[in-house]
């Protein structure tokens, strides 16, 4: 095994074991809460009798109920909390089970690396979140039972929920026992009922859109547990480029330098499908950025970058490459990123057992005259600027 991809291996395990630390932690911060709560409606509900007698009488008892509901209240919203904090750690802990389990199909730790990000894209872009306004209202009522029975966390949530419920139900019999007379015992139980049907409705619904959104939001943070360098987690700077605003423009500076791939086979161009964040497909030359040891001091070495590029997304050996050539740089936003992209030319002596890199999301490739090329940038097949301004070199070029 590669020594690079065993010492990621190593790092994954210790950051699996922080997980599941961290996920027991707040399980025990969960359970202590409940716990909590559970003592003291029990001690409130059993000296029931005693606070009445002793303390004021019901309206005192109303009191405390009422300070019942606020604090199981509070609690519901804690536990709402610490759900998000258990989504971070559990989706970590099943996403290194992935890579644990499957890191013989991933040649490199960039592949690795890649293939991590993209299942945790996923969880966020799938995280369940509120049920559709449009479903209709048992449909809706299905749903959140299946949910609720299916996890074990959002059981807990509104199983405490629940019991947040019965310091209510002692509010309102405190009422309907000083109220109540021989002519009105009906009439005020069937107005207290609706009272409590009426709180009960909007409490869940409110507790429920508390619990979806903590979640989602957990969901769609950019986690610290595997933050790699490429996955900044929304900071001005990260390694890739240095974020600046100067006077309100805004600027861009690449501090890692890339390369353009154009590979020809004879006199086709040799290119790639590649599947995009927007969703589509497009035809385009391998591209990437140097890697570290491609560089020595301030001397760039793109033409091994490029190779490399290749052999990354394509299984081209480097034996099989007979000529490299610089065509040139290029920029992808002069007015934006200062960067420097070279475009290197690689002459294939044949295609042998070509491998698509999956986790960059490359699905195909193909042989492509120039007439072949321009048809499919008329439509609309080829549209990223580097492929663009690659070709342009390299047609100039002969």
């Amino acid at each position: 095994m590669d020594e690079n991809k065993q010492i990621f291996l190593d790092y994954l395990k210790q950051i699996y074991d922080q997980a599941n630390e961290h996920l027991r932690e707040q399980e025990h911060k969960r359970d202590q809460v409940v716990t909590f709560y559970a003592v003291l409606l029990s001690f409130v509900i059993t000296a029931n009798h005693t606070i009445q007698v002793n303390f004021g009488g019901p309206i005192m008892m109303m009191l405390l109920d009422l300070a019942l509901c606020i604090i199981g209240a509070t609690v519901c919203i804690a536990i709402a909390s610490l759900r998000g904090w258990h989504t971070q750690y559990l989706d970590a802990i099943y996403v290194i089970n992935y890579a644990m389990a499957h890191q013989e199909h991933y040649a490199s730790v960039d592949d690795l690396k890649n293939r991590i990000q993209e299942m945790l894209v996923n969880n966020q872009n799938s995280a369940d979140g509120p049920t559709k306004e449009t479903e209709p209202p048992l449909v809706k009522v299905g749903k959140w039972v299946t949910h609720t029975v299916t996890y074990t966390e959002d059981s807990m949530f509104y199983g405490v929920w629940i019991f947040s419920m019965v310091p209510l139900i002692m509010i309102e019999h405190s009422i309907y026992e000083l109220v109540k007379s021989k002519n009105n015992q009906i009439g005020l139980l069937i107005i207290l009922m609706l009272v409590f049907v009426l709180i009960f409705i909007f409490y869940f619904r409110y507790m429920h859109r508390l619990l979806n959104k903590r979640v989602k939001k957990a969901n769609s943070w950019k986690t610290w547990i595997l933050d790699f360098d490429y996955y900044s987690n929304g900071k001005k700077n990260f390694s890739y480029y240095d974020v600046n605003i100067n006077h309100g423009i805004l600027s861009l500076k690449q501090n890692t330098a890339g390369v353009v791939t154009v590979p020809t086979v004879g006199n086709q161009y040799l290119m790639i499908k590649i599947k995009r964040s927007d969703g589509r497909f497009n035809w385009e030359f391998p591209r990437g950025f140097v890697e570290p040891k491609e560089m020595d001091g301030g001397v760039i070495d793109y033409l091994a970058a490029a190779k490399r590029e290749l052999n990354e997304e394509l299984g081209v050996a480097s034996v099989n490459v007979i000529k490299a050539t610089d065509l040139g740089e290029v920029e992808p936003d002069s007015g934006l990123i200062t960067s420097s992209i070279h475009v290197i030319s690689i002459d294939i002596s044949e295609l042998k057992e070509v491998k698509l890199q999956s986790s960059e999301k490359i699905v195909a490739y193909r042989l492509m005259d120039i007439a072949d090329v321009l048809a499919e940038v008329k439509k609309g097949m080829i549209i990223d600027g580097f492929t663009l301004s690659a070709i342009t070199l390299s047609q100039n070029r002969k």
